[in-house]
């Protein structure tokens, strides 16, 4: 039995083994800060092709319908109960099945109220009511219910909620019936997302890979406005910040617009021009260089010199240390510099990427593996089903992975557009997985609380009386959680 506990474990951990090598290469990449832009267009396309498969599916409309019926009405119907029809049958549907599940309820909760039948004084009729009120919106007259036969009170009950049903509002239902429905959609999506704006007209008439293309191509487009805008508004903060114009940043500034761009700017000339006016001159100069400048001066440099000596001018000019020796051949070192060369004119955006990507990655993991860590601990009850419990941990350990790397896309590309960094700010970990304990999440949240009640004023001396946020309820009362059974057989249970 011990040398199968033992397997067991080491079969759990080869599962975790392979989670953490895929993750820890990936975060190590990020670490290095090599390829972030690629990754980031990867997740970027990925999003993208991902969202036009789902939204822009013929069937997306009937699935939403399915959602919100779910959600409104608490009814469950396949989606292809709704293929074909209009708002009018589908409301009837749907009206139709929440009436048969609200008599089916009725009936099994009727008896929670009404425990024997056959002897009146053994009824909570004011339970009965207030369920009724809560549960469907029934109003019910306890001087007319103690009256009743449990039949009649049933009948009455299903009627009246059947009623209610009936005058629930299903116009939303056109809306998703309506042909430009799942293009609105995709564009209200790629403008929160991503900002960007398209027309629902423009849409109606490309196909999904056509449309597929476009927001990637507009996506591509403002990534690459982005390379030339922030490295300028992140230099701007060393001197301009909220609180106004920093005279030591001006030397700082004057250097960076030097170096970057070879402006020519002097500390004097700067504190001459106007903020707005210097953000232009220097976005200009980036333009210019992002589009084609770098590369000019690059070229201009390896015709006109020799191998070792381009490669002291490249040092010099991208703050590097290349040697001539692993530069390779003439070709292979012009690409390499130039590769640099594009690196270089990126880098604070490369910055702000690689601290995204940090964050979102450790923060994602951590959440990971608490989950994983209760999945272990859990997965054995799977026997009960004849079920292999390894066989459903490395099922489960795998959708769950799956479903992480997802997340961090949908992360990544959320806020990859707007977010910025602050000049001074460098990326660091917000989890050290490798040194600390899973027991410790929950230890993290205790010691938040308790540094919240360590701030909390202390200038009150009187000790206050101690009064409940609601009423006490009742043994026999309905459960204030709405579940339609009395507090004794719900909330209570344990008490």
């Amino acid at each position: 039995r011990n040398f199968d506990v033992r397997k067991s474990l080491l079969e759990y951990d080869e599962v975790m083994d392979y989670q953490r090598k895929i993750f820890y290469s990936r975060r190590h990449e990020i670490l290095e800060g090599k390829g972030l832009k690629e990754i980031i267009e990867k997740m970027l396309s990925s999003a993208i092709e991902k969202s036009c498969g789902i939204i822009l599916d013929s069937s997306y409309s009937i699935r939403c319908i399915t959602e919100w019926a779910r959600s409104e009405f608490n009814v469950e119907i396949r989606p292809s109960e709704f293929v074909g029809m209009d708002a009018d049958e589908i409301e009837i549907v749907i009206k139709q099945q929440a009436k048969e599940d609200t008599s089916n309820n009725i009936s099994i909760s009727l008896g929670e109220y009404l425990e024997d039948y056959s002897d009146p004084q053994t009824w909570d009729i004011n339970g009965l009511c207030k369920w009724a009120m809560s549960a469907y919106r029934v109003s019910m007259s306890p001087s007319k219910v103690k009256h009743q036969s449990p039949e009649e009170i049933q009948e009455h009950l299903t009627e009246a909620a059947a009623k209610q049903v009936d005058k629930r509002d299903c116009s939303q239902l056109v809306e998703f019936l309506r042909e430009d429905f799942a293009h609105k959609l995709f564009a209200e999506w790629s403008k929160a997302k991503f900002e960007i704006k398209l027309e629902v007209e423009q849409l109606s008439d490309l196909n999904t890979e056509q449309i597929r293309e476009l927001v990637v191509e507009k996506a591509s487009e403002k990534y690459k406005q982005r390379e030339i805008e922030y490295p300028v508004e992140f230099a701007m903060n060393m001197v301009y910040g909220p609180e106004g114009p920093n005279v030591y940043g001006y030397e700082s500034l004057v250097e960076w617009a030097n170096k970057k761009y070879e402006a020519g700017l002097s500390v004097e000339q700067m504190q001459e021009v106007k903020p707005r006016a210097l953000q232009k001159q220097l976005l200009e100069l980036s333009e210019s260089f992002n589009n084609g400048k770098l590369a000019e001066q690059i070229d201009a440099k390896a015709d006109a010199v020799g191998k070792g000596e381009f490669v002291g001018w490249a040092n010099e000019r991208f703050g590097s240390d290349f040697s001539e020796e692993e530069m390779g051949e003439t070709e292979e070192c012009r690409e390499r510099i130039h590769d640099f060369g594009r690196e270089f004119l990126r880098s604070e955006l490369s910055d702000l990427e690689k601290y995204v990507l940090v964050q979102v990655y450790d923060g994602i993991w951590k959440d990971h593996l608490y989950v994983m860590d209760h999945l272990k601990g859990e997965i054995w009850m799977r026997s009960y089903a004849e079920k292999d419990p390894k066989t459903e941990y490395k099922r489960e350990g795998f959708r769950l992975f799956n479903e992480m790397l997802e997340n961090i896309e949908d992360r990544v590309t959320d806020i990859i557009f707007k977010v910025h960094l602050e000049a001074g700010a460098r990326a660091r970990s917000v989890w050290n997985v490798s040194q600390t304990a899973h027991d410790e999440v929950g230890q993290f949240a205790m010691a938040e609380r308790q540094r919240a009640a360590a701030q909390a004023p202390q200038g009150e001396k009187r000790v206050k009386q101690i009064k409940l946020e609601q009423p006490k309820v009742g043994r026999n009362a309905p459960c204030p959680c709405g579940s339609g059974k009395k507090y004794k057989k719900c909330c209570g249970a344990g008490r």
